[in-house]
């Protein structure tokens, strides 16, 4: 007797026959393309699949690169929109990731009229305070504003660092000529050409590939060396922690917490710091992973900024707590500029402590004013108010002549002795 075949169970074994042959495929080091139900239960690997609609773009390696690296997404259609144009706020989003960042929210936001709490805050406000983006002359940011390709092309050579030596008229003629000299420009671009998706995800693969720089980081100034490394009593290895800045605006470095919010260092860094250095981590109670650039300072969390710094010796690490906490200060009073305050505590920061408090260089935690730099007490009448004996700073500081800030101290009261300052309100700078 002939067995009936239902039309069910000849698409079960149609399917059954299909999967076998994708699976035989699959294992001889080939892929065919099977179709699956959408009921079916199976997992899909959807960071190497492809999107729907890039098979003729000319950047789909490109693309497929960011997409698979996780700089870019698409759309919940499995689409990319290729042709879409992109704004202002998605162009920095995507470079931002594209350095291997992840900024912190709760410090990177309301740095435009324009730009608060939104979901692009953080990467544009992140842009902002390394230098990366300035906004428009009305002070706004227009973050939906769509990216001309003068502008993109600016935004990806400050980001990746790769700024035009000289500057000319129109300014962006510097930008797209150092561009072009370095193979990321895109051939018949104007200067104020909308760009879209596609032609973004092309311009950041070639300024990543640029002398290789296929996974760049944050860090402009890598440690050459990682193992081997050995500090000189308080002070790093320069060649193993030269140290490395994270932000430079002040406007976040002098927030409340901002330390907290983007201190990032994990017990397995800890141990790649002591090992670079030749020291167990058995003994790292007696050791504190300093930065060099403090984050107080704008300094990052990359391993080219730590370095094991004892507490037993002389002048270790409690000691350069003082003078960071001193920096800031400083800097967030206007009475120092950022800059300065990271050159002198990423170099010899030994002789920065030893001028700190007008005092001179010792060895214990006593900091005292030399007598060689007290100002002779007389009137209250100043004969020189441009070059006065002492400056009061508008934070109150009093300088006297011959000390490290007293030039820099430009916003200031005359006074003719440190006492007279100090008579009046004034202050020592922080010990």
């Amino acid at each position: 007797m002939k067995r009936k075949i239902t039309i069910t169970g000849f698409i079960a074994t149609l399917m059954a026959i299909a999967i076998f042959i994708g699976y035989h495929s699959l294992n001889q080091g080939s892929f065919s393309a099977i179709p699956i139900p959408l009921n079916a239960s199976v997992l899909t690997a959807t960071a190497t699949s492809e999107f729907s609609d890039i098979s003729d773009s000319p950047y789909k390696a490109s693309i497929e690169n960011l997409k698979n690296k996780g700089i870019i997404s698409g759309y919940s259609d499995g689409s990319f929109k290729p042709k879409n144009n992109v704004n202002r706020a998605e162009l920095m989003k995507f470079l931002v990731i594209a350095k291997g960042l992840n900024p912190d929210s709760y410090i990177y936001n309301s740095c435009f009229p324009d730009v608060k709490q939104e979901w692009f805050a953080l990467y544009v406000c992140y842009s902002k305070s390394m230098g990366w983006t300035k906004g428009y002359p009305d002070g706004t940011y227009r973050a939906g504003q769509t990216v001309k390709y003068s502008e993109a092309i600016k935004m990806i050579l400050e980001v990746f660092g790769f700024n035009p030596a000289e500057t000319t008229d129109p300014w962006y003629q510097a930008y797209l000529t150092e561009a072009d000299k370095l193979g990321i420009g895109l051939d018949g671009m104007g200067p104020d050409i909308n760009l879209n998706r596609e032609q973004v995800a092309e311009l950041i693969v070639r300024a990543m590939n640029v002398n290789g720089n296929s996974n760049p980081t944050v860090n402009s100034n890598p440690n050459s060396e990682t193992s081997g490394c050995s500090a000189n009593q308080a002070l790093p290895d320069s060649t193993c922690t030269p140290g490395d800045v994270l932000t430079m605006d002040t406007s976040v470095i002098c927030k409340t917490g901002y330390t907290e919010a983007v201190r990032d260092v994990p017990i397995s860094l800890k141990e790649q710091v002591f090992a670079e250095y030749g020291i167990s981590y058995d003994l790292h109670s007696n050791y504190e992973v300093d930065h060099l650039i403090s984050l107080e300072l704008g300094g990052s969390n990359d391993i080219s900024n730590l370095w094991p710094e004892s507490y037993s010796i002389t002048n270790g690490a409690r000691i350069k707590d003082k003078l960071e906490n001193y920096l800031h200060s400083q800097v967030c009073s206007g009475d120092m500029t950022i800059s300065e305050a990271q050159n002198e505590i990423s170099g010899d920061w030994l002789k920065y402590y030893s001028l700190m408090d007008q005092s001179s260089e010792n060895n214990d935690e006593t900091v005292t004013l030399p007598s060689s730099t007290q100002a002779p007490s007389s009137t209250n009448d100043v004969t020189n108010t441009n070059n006065p004996p002492v400056k009061k700073s508008s934070s109150g500081i009093c300088h006297a002549q011959g000390t490290t800030y007293y030039a820099r101290t430009t916003n200031f009261t005359s006074y003719n002795s440190l006492d007279d300052c100090l008579n009046s309100g004034g202050r020592l700078p922080k010990k």
